[in-house]
């Protein structure tokens, strides 16, 4: 113990950090999942780091603000405002760079829930409106708390007798401090931990999939951190380069590691101190400064919080449709506003503006392990550049040579250039940008085992007889098992619904619900092809008993009986990738003045809806039978595509070319069912039942998942380990 002991004593707390660092890493690649479980020690550290942020930041803010004097006070928000703003320019300079480095790259995406309820919840008065401020200090709602606190510390300014209140919270921070530094001292176990569960948990497949988003990231998350604010930093200020990374390090080690600026703000401002301390330029307007300053602006975007707007155009690139140049102002500027909430709440809001499909969202997650150590690094450097620098604008210490800012402004920009044309050139030569989508989707099968089928594909196959009218008073279930056979009409190359994939087995969501109703029906099943123009004879006639995903329209209810719906479905226009800003919104199509539509047909019904909606345009309808039609025409003489937006995406996963587009303000749901005979309504209400029933069960969910979302559909292997995959300790 004594050895332990002096171990711990005589190296720095640097080392003992990485340390922690390397060994979690070599024991989550030696032991892969099995690691989960040290997340509880890990949660316990942050927790611990968590202690006495909240008070730390209420004493110094009300203490720090209660001793300045009213011109040190006005001057601290005029030029905190003009700091706060010059590190917004270059979060927007970098934000928009770094993008670039992305190499070309075609894609598409399955379809997407629209999420766009996420997008609501940011409520500025909640989050900056302390209505109750023991409710904010209570649930972490920090900007309402510095709000709080900061309203009391004003208050102060300028009152009579305040020198003993001053004094006692200043002794209570030098408590906090104390339990602080201890609590620090256990980072190497915290990291240690961290670090083993997302070595661990986190599959190479992930990684891989993000190589482009994690490089760009980090290269721009360096970039800041080690060159455009250290350096910013050292030319505003008599202070080195060096000794900035000296007095900063362990704090922005710690957060690295820890990925949460929050727990190191005390940190911060004891670095920002012994600045001032080391070059003698300490006093109480020094410390009292960085006491306000670093609480302060923690609650206003800064260059590490904004450096995950990148993300925005990164799943754009993914998706297909990288973001143009003259779409980033509009973007920036939301993207400011948003970010005073959390990334999680902003960013489908503001991928929803972007029109990116909203299930790209997941992969901010996974990627949070990785890149949120980067930009808390950022972050932590931001907040220390606010604190030296206001400090030194406010205290007279602020040091302007034109020859110096001209010198960093040249080879920041030189840098960023060959940053972002490196990073580029790396991407283009190491990430395989050839478009497989297509591959996967043709590449799935039915989920589970088919009953006994036989499958037409034309209806000249079908045998002499074949269409036998209902026997008077006899039910289609009685007819379908007294034959032993359950007839379903498909549309073929419907996708996600009903086509053929590379091993010409057909397939799809109709496929695997049908398949399901008749092995619990107990009878075989065969499927019937269908073209738009025959479907309603074929059911009227008893061709086939059923049909799948048939829109619940009026039109359709009058000449069939429709089951209970099994999808919300909606509407949606497919375009070329290039003109997917052409019909964004029902104005943008409107100055286009003269469209050619396709639909197929069961869509039918809308052209009254969407020729009223697009009032004085020349539109021409035109009905195809089949989506290689659209999709495979020579020119534009077709300009979109009204289907649903299932089956949209889908297809455009064969043509990567095309692009699902929704436009603004002309949503329009097209619930979906099975379709039978007109006058069968207990077969109707039969299937309903069924349909209920399968919700209840997960069944539906399960092939909603599979065939439309995509999910599962590219196979994830078992986590690699040493200890699993090499020494053989145990099995899956």
């Amino acid at each position: 113990m004594s050895s332990l002991g002096s171990y711990l004593k005589n190296t720095s707390l640097t080392f003992r950090i990485v340390s922690g660092l390397l060994l979690g890493i070599l024991s989550g690649l030696f032991f892969g999942e099995k690691v989960a479980g040290l997340q509880v020690i890990a949660d316990i550290w942050i927790g611990l780091m968590q202690m006495t942020v909240l008070p730390y930041v209420i004493v110094s803010l009300i203490s720090g603000l209660g001793q300045l004097d009213a011109k040190l006070a006005r001057l601290l928000a005029v030029k905190g405002g003009l700091l706060m703003l010059l590190f917004w320019g270059i979060a927007f300079v970098v934000i928009t760079a770094f993008p670039m480095a992305f190499p070309k790259y075609v894609s598409a995406s399955f379809f997407s829930t629209h999420a766009a309820e996420a997008a609501t919840q940011f409520n500025p008065i909640d989050l900056y409106i302390p209505s109750n401020p023991f409710y904010s200090m209570a649930n972490t709602v920090i900007p309402a708390v510095v709000i709080f606190s900061a309203a009391v510390g004003v208050a102060l300014i300028g009152m009579p007798n305040t020198s003993t209140l001053i004094q006692s919270l200043t002794t209570f921070l030098e408590a906090l401090g104390r339990v602080t530094r201890f609590v620090v001292d256990l980072t190497p176990i915290g990291v240690f931990a961290i670090v083993a569960v997302a070595a661990g948990t986190m599959t190479w497949e992930e990684i891989i999939r993000l190589e482009a988003y994690f490089v760009v990231y980090i290269m721009a998350s360096l970039y800041l951190a080690l060159w455009v604010i250290p350096v910013l930093i050292s030319t505003f200020t008599p202070f080195r380069y060096r000794d900035i990374f000296r007095y900063s390090k362990e704090a922005l080690l710690t957060a690295f590691i820890a990925q949460n600026v929050f727990i190191i703000l005390p940190m911060l401002i004891e670095a920002s101190r012994k600045l001032y301390e080391d070059y003698r330029l300490s006093s109480d307007d020094t410390d009292s400064l960085s006491e306000v300053i670093v609480p302060v602006t923690f609650n206003f975007p800064n260059t590490g919080k904004l450096l995950s707007l990148l993300f925005v155009p990164f799943a754009a690139w993914l998706a297909g449709s990288a973001m143009e140049l003259s779409a980033y102002p509009q973007f920036l500027f939301l993207g400011l506003g948003s970010y005073f909430a959390k990334a999680q709440v902003a960013l489908p809001f503001l991928m929803d503006t972007q029109r990116i499909p909203q299930d790209l969202f997941q992969l901010y997650l996974p990627t949070g392990i990785i890149n949120g150590k980067f930009d808390t690094m950022v972050s932590a450097m931001n907040l220390l550049a606010f604190s030296v620098v206001g400090t030194a604008a406010l205290t007279g210490n602020l040091k302007v040579s034109m020859g110096k800012v001209l010198r960093f402004i040249v080879i920041s920009a030189l840098l960023l250039v060959l940053l972002v044309g490196g990073t580029r050139a790396f991407l283009a030569l190491t990430i395989d940008t050839s478009y497989n989508k297509d591959k996967i989707i043709l590449a799935m099968s039915l989920i589970q085992p088919a009953p006994e089928t036989r499958i037409f594909d034309s209806r000249d196959e079908l045998p002499p007889g074949y269409v036998a009218e209902l026997t008077p008073g006899q039910r289609v279930v009685d007819r379908i098992e007294q034959r032993g056979v359950l007839r379903a009409g498909y549309v073929p190359d419907r996708l996600p619904f009903t086509f053929r994939n590379e091993k010409d087995e057909l397939v799809g969501f109709d496929i695997e619900l049908l398949n399901t109703l008749a092995i619990e029906m107990g009878v075989r099943l065969e499927l019937v092809p269908l073209a738009w123009d025959t479907l309603k004879n074929q059911l009227n006639t008893g061709e086939v008993d059923i049909v799948g995903t048939m829109p619940l329209s009026t039109h359709m209810l009058i000449d069939l009986d429709l089951s209970d719906p099994y999808l919300p479905g909606e509407l949606s226009v497919i375009v070329r990738d290039h003109r997917r800003q052409e019909f964004s919104s029902l104005e943008s199509i409107r100055e286009l003045k003269k469209i050619t539509v396709a639909y197929p047909g069961p869509l039918e019904y809308i052209k009254p809806a969407v020729t009223e909606s697009l009032h004085g345009m020349n539109v021409t309808w035109r009905q195809i039978d089949h989506f290689d039609e659209f999709f495979l025409q020579t020119g534009d003489k077709m300009d979109a595509l009204v289907v649903e937006a299932e089956i949209g995406t889908a297809w455009t996963l064969l043509h990567p070319n095309y692009t699902v587009v929704v436009p603004k303000s002309s949503r329009l749901n097209i619930p979906l069912g099975f379709a039978v005979a007109a006058g069968e309504h207990d077969f109707a209400a039969f299937l309903g039942r069924w349909l209920a029933a399968k919700k209840s069960t997960g069944d539906i969910q399960e092939a909603y998942d599979y065939w439309i979302l995509g999910k599962g559909a590219v196979e994830i292997p078992p986590r690699w380990s040493v200890a699993k995959d090499v020494l053989g300790w145990w099995q899956e």
